[in-house]
């Protein structure tokens, strides 16, 4: 069979739309809003996602927006450009297209996912330290694996016969170059031409270094724990850095450990090192205001019922101190996670969860609860583990909001339940006006 191009490829691709991922789109749209929220903020907040960042840069330099064609390379100035009405109708745009990876490529997405935020947040610390662009290199590092996103976002036969390739043991290299004749990083640098941001695969040297194939290299180091041989590497580019060899590698851990912690759960897989431990929220008065007013700032709706509920989940997760969070839904074989959230990356059995009889969770308001799991499977029992309340819509009970501290170990304490209470409560007042 005759192989397409790489050139071939990466035109059909830039026809494909890439979910952008909903904790990015939810954010936006609520500090879109806030007139508080500055444009660094908000660019913060779209810097965040591969996706969104291409989505931006590539509207800003259209003919429409550019017809002088000088090249908008930073999210900022394309904010300022595009509007911040623009941006909220970005959000829109995208909130159809949450969840659309097929299900058996998510794991290779939000890989990738992890591996651009980290190139990036790396890039722009080496950029920082030898005086480059700390914007243009961080997009550089965040758009680098654009092409794969795209590719495993898109699916199709061909992403089915590398992944088969893959789990027969061949690497993610090789096994491209066996099905599509080319390998990866030549779709990345090809779909970034189509976008009109080839610069960013040719951003010259700072100080005679490519700062982000030296980043890849740092970033490498740091995955295998190899420190004495990243430390042997700093060294030899050490008239470069403004810090001597033993502060620059204490600060380049604190930077990469601050960039882990703002990675969402769900982009962290399993198969790239012990990656960060999990870091246990206490209810936070602070944190439960920020998304409350996030909450109310999204529009209410019934098509934006799912945005409504993971916020509320968040606000519980990160603002009530809870180890794991889900809105479940009732199906033939027992109570399933719709949507969750936690400190761990699958923080809930695939298992359907069965109820004890007894509790008829639905019939109640606010109920005191205990999630077991074991050989036997997921069961619901009365104790004081957890909290779960039923959701109301249009006069129907259409799911659970559960929470727990199980993968802790915690005790529950009046904060975490006084949180709870108010995320649902705000969250039933939302819906009797939609």
């Amino acid at each position: 069979m005759h192989k397409r191009s790489v050139q071939d490829w990466a035109a059909q691709l830039t026809q494909q739309e890439l979910p952008l991922f909903g904790a990015t789109v939810q954010r936006l749209l609520a500090a879109t809003q806030n007139e508080s929220r500055s444009l660094t903020e908000i660019g913060q907040l779209i810097s965040r996602d591969p996706a969104f960042s291409s989505l931006v840069l590539r509207m800003v330099n259209s003919v429409a927006f550019n017809p002088n064609s000088q090249r908008i390379l930073t999210i900022p100035k394309a904010i300022l450009i595009l509007g911040l009405e623009r941006v909220r109708l970005l959000c829109f745009s995208a909130l159809i297209l949450e969840n659309t990876v097929q299900a058996k490529f998510q794991a290779q997405v939000l890989d990738l996912l992890r591996k651009s935020l980290e190139l990036a947040a790396q890039s722009e610390f080496l950029a920082e330290k030898v005086g480059g662009e700390k914007e243009q290199h961080f997009l550089a590092g965040l758009l680098h694996y654009i092409g794969q996103i795209t590719f495993w976002c898109a699916g199709g036969p061909e992403a089915a016969e590398v992944l088969a390739q893959i789990e027969e043991g061949l690497s993610s290299a090789e096994a491209a170059r066996q099905v599509l004749g080319f390998p990866f990083e030549e779709l990345d640098r090809s779909l970034l031409q189509q976008l009109g941001l080839e610069s960013f695969y040719q951003l010259s040297p700072v100080a005679q270094i490519d700062l982000l194939e030296e980043a890849k290299v740092w970033l490498r180091l740091q995955e295998e724990n190899r420190y004495p041989a990243l430390q042997e590497r700093m060294q030899r580019l050490n008239s470069v850095f403004q810090q001597r060899t033993p502060a620059l590698l204490r600060s380049l851990k604190e930077h990469r450990q601050r960039t882990l912690s703002l990675i969402p759960p769900q982009w962290l897989s399993g198969d790239h090192g012990p990656g960060p431990v999990p870091q246990w929220s206490e209810a936070d008065a602070t944190v439960q205001v920020q998304i409350l007013a996030d909450l109310h700032a999204l529009p209410v709706t019934g098509a934006h019922l799912p945005t409504l509920l993971q916020t509320v989940l968040d606000g519980i997760h990160r603002g009530g101190g809870f180890d794991r969070c889900a809105f479940l839904v009732r199906q033939s074989d027992g109570w399933r996670p719709r949507l969750q959230t936690g400190a761990t990356r699958q923080a809930f059995s695939q298992t359907p969860i069965i109820e004890d009889e007894a509790l008829r969770l639905v019939t109640r308001g606010f109920l005191p609860l205990r999630l077991q799991e074991n050989e036997s499977g997921s069961h619901f029992l009365e104790g004081s583990g957890g909290y779960s309340a039923p959701v109301h819509f249009q006069d129907k009970v259409i799911g659970l909001l559960y929470a727990d501290r199980a993968l802790s170990q915690r005790k529950i304490g009046p904060d975490n339940r006084q949180a709870f209470a108010l995320f649902w409560k705000q969250l039933q007042l939302l819906l009797v006006s939609v």
